[in-house]
């Protein structure tokens, strides 16, 4: 009926709403016996009063057969609520600049340039993490494998966790006898 409405968008919601006071400017509803039971952050619940479908024109991009849930006037302020059934629509796309959207058809989108981009320089402190590797000054032979020499208790529990479910093969390949150069394990 080419009426314009006060609109809120929520990314969130998993309908639109439309106020029953909204109905009477814009049209009758398409199953006014349809009752759906919402419910929001405070797990209050509401039943609505029917359900319509609209076709919906937001900046000049046209959608068909929108639905629509109808609340009463004393839940909601703003005349529609615009949910993700409408936001995840594949024929329109919301972009957002500073505080304002603006919507665009899906050929628009494809063709769409950036025209600026803002960065912003920042430093993220991670707690250090413990080495993969772990440099090796002195191994010792033991049977037919070859295992790092540790210094202290710290140390043997270290390597005896990086050797755990290691196959002998790989370390047999290292040298048969006793290593005194420098190497990663």
């Amino acid at each position: 009926n080419d009426q314009e409405v006060q609109m809120v968008i929520d990314t969130q919601s998993d309908v639109s709403l439309i106020r029953e006071d909204v109905i009477e400017r814009i049209g009758p509803l398409s199953r006014p016996e349809a009752e759906v039971r919402i419910s929001g952050i405070t797990n209050n619940s509401i039943t609505t009063n029917g359900v319509g479908e609209y076709d919906l024109t937001l900046d000049g991009v046209a959608l068909k057969g929108v639905e629509f849930v109808v609340i009463p006037k004393q839940y909601m302020t703003s005349e529609i609520l615009l949910g993700k059934n409408v936001l995840e629509d594949s024929k329109i796309t919301m972009v957002l600049q500073g505080n304002k959207a603006t919507f665009i058809n899906e050929e628009s989108a494809s063709s769409l340039h950036v025209q600026a981009v803002e960065t912003k320089k920042q430093t993220a402190k991670l707690p250090p993490e413990k080495p993969k590797a772990m440099m090796v000054n002195k191994a010792t032979q033991h049977d037919d494998e070859i295992r790092p020499a540790a210094r202290n208790e710290e140390e043997k529990t270290e390597v005896s966790e990086m050797l755990k479910g290691q196959q002998k093969d790989p370390v047999k390949s290292i040298n048969s006898g006793v290593v005194n150069e420098q190497a990663y394990v």
